[in-house]
């Protein structure tokens, strides 16, 4: 490859493929240069900051304008699941009676801003 910048390297592969990418096309693809913990930890990084989004586990592709809204559906239902039932009831039950009325009312706002996404 003709630049030192992993990031940059790997996003342009994906953009040149012109489709979703399997992770082993990337890792295969540069693991001449850098190592599995070097392209695992670019790979994350380019997903948290949006450059990449990873539609299922183990497939790439560019952040574009069709993949946006799905990436943002995706992101509130992880988090709505994730407040939803991995709080313990005992936990969500030692709040006081104002913090639980407010965490019930935000779980209910981000399933309604949900809703109204995927309709």
């Amino acid at each position: 490859m003709e630049s030192n910048n992993l990031a940059s390297q790997i996003t342009k592969f994906v953009r040149e493929k012109h489709r979703i990418v399997k992770a082993e096309e990337i890792y295969t693809a540069f693991k001449e240069e850098f190592s599995d913990g070097q392209i695992a930890g670019v790979l994350r990084r380019l997903r948290t900051t949006g450059r990449l989004v990873s539609p299922k586990r183990g497939y790439y592709e560019n952040t574009k304008s069709s993949n946006v809204l799905a990436e943002l559906v995706k992101d509130i239902s992880n988090l709505i699941q994730k407040y939803n039932t991995s709080v313990p009831i005992t936990v969500f039950n030692g709040l006081n009676a104002a913090d639980r009325k407010k965490y019930t009312e935000t779980l209910d706002k981000l399933m309604a801003c949900q809703k109204s996404i995927e309709s």
